[in-house]
């Protein structure tokens, strides 16, 4: 199954695991990943205008906004922290909707259910240069909180959505600045008031 499959994703459809459990399988039996799997692919340069129409951006803008989250991520290698725009939900249609007008590659299969009380999930993740233009083409459909954190994102990101060293989430988006941001944390123990 591991060398027909055309992708890893494919892979961990197939066998009902996760993208990571491949590569752990692999590793397990001594094998290097399919020649598909690594060939490079031709990657056109970023578009102007990620969103050409005003009704897909205020629909992006929307599911952002309840889906979605504008977030960073630091690249060791390149010592740089890259602006992220994800959507991970249950429904692939909607993920593979937000992947078509974005102009970008169909979304990945990220196979939680190993996690107690977790579901799997589609995800798109959009980054660098397509995410900023991407949030600035739906910053006039966005509100409340999710409309300040775009707005700190294109001011903290550089035209090419990549910004020299290690920023954390926290130091982008400070808690006391975005309570809403906050996630985790210690919970109440059951029956506790």
């Amino acid at each position: 199954m591991l060398a027909t499959s055309k992708t890893p994703d494919d892979a961990a459809i197939s066998l009902g695991v996760s993208r990571s459990a491949v590569y752990r399988i692999l590793k397990r039996k001594g094998k290097k990943p399919p020649a598909t799997w690594t060939a490079r692919v031709y990657r056109s340069p970023v578009p102007a205008i990620i969103i050409p129409r005003e009704v897909d951006r205020a629909w992006a803008a929307g599911l952002i906004g309840g889906d979605g989250s504008i977030s960073a991520n630091y690249i060791i290698r390149r010592d740089e922290t890259v602006l992220l725009v994800i959507v991970r939900m249950t429904d692939k249609e909607w993920v593979s909707r937000f992947a078509e007008i974005t102009q970008s590659t169909p979304p990945g299969f990220v196979n939680r259910a190993s996690r107690r009380n977790s579901k799997n999930l589609w995800e798109k993740s959009i980054t660098g240069i397509r995410a900023l233009r991407l949030v600035q083409e739906i910053m006039p459909y966005l509100v409340g909180g999710k409309r300040e954190e775009a707005k700190r994102a294109l001011e903290f990101f550089s035209p090419t959505g990549y910004r020299k060293g290690l920023f954390r989430n926290s130091e982008i988006w400070p808690h006391e600045k975005f309570p809403l941001r906050r996630t985790g944390g210690r919970r109440p123990k059951k029956g506790a008031k």
